[in-house]
């Protein structure tokens, strides 16, 4: 906890949520469409949850256009102060900056008297999402194996390059044949 970094914010680095939206998704989708298989997302760093509860918007938005698409989200991260506010979902207003207002009334709940000034992520939302306390560089993982996605973004930049090597090479390992690996 004293050693970690946590800044992280909603839709950061929108490149990587527009790639996944306009190009993994819609390829997921044709090589699986005749099977059941939740699509299967780990946002390997996940800080206080901004980063999997955008990557669940995101998906829950996909979800809407495509009734047969189901999928499933594990988070991690090293700090426990951080997972608690992660599974809580409560953010400061300033904080839920999110591209349109639809997205705000859709999946969070506005604070009323002592919560005033305060969002927080709808229940629906909050129980899609696994959360697991994990150091990057034990031994094994409680994250279900063949993810189709990891995100792992802003955090190996922290490790020097042999650790940043063992952990592409652990973290790849649990991707489905195919699966995506994206680094910030």
């Amino acid at each position: 906890d004293l050693i970690s970094t946590n800044h992280t914010h909603f839709f950061r680095e929108i490149q990587h949520l527009d790639f996944l939206r306009t190009h993994i998704l819609g390829e997921w989708v044709s090589k699986t469409a005749l099977r059941k298989e939740p699509f299967r997302l780990w946002s390997a760093a996940c800080s206080s949850g901004e980063e999997p509860y955008t990557v669940a918007i995101v998906l829950a938005e996909y979800a809407r256009t495509q009734s047969a698409f189901n999928w499933q989200i594990e988070a991690s991260d090293i700090s426990s102060r951080v997972l608690e506010r992660a599974q809580q979902g409560i953010y400061p207003e300033e904080r839920v900056k999110l591209p349109g207002p639809d997205l705000l009334a859709r999946y969070f709940q506005m604070g009323t008297g002592t919560h005033a000034g305060f969002y927080r992520v709808k229940a629906a939302l909050r129980e899609a999402i696994k959360f697991h306390r994990l150091n990057l560089l034990q031994a094994s993982y409680p994250v279900a194996p063949d993810q189709h996605v990891i995100f792992c973004r802003n955090v190996m930049i922290y490790f020097d390059t042999a650790t940043q090597q063992e952990l592409v090479t652990k973290l790849t390992s649990q991707l489905a044949p195919g699966g995506y690996f994206i680094v910030g």
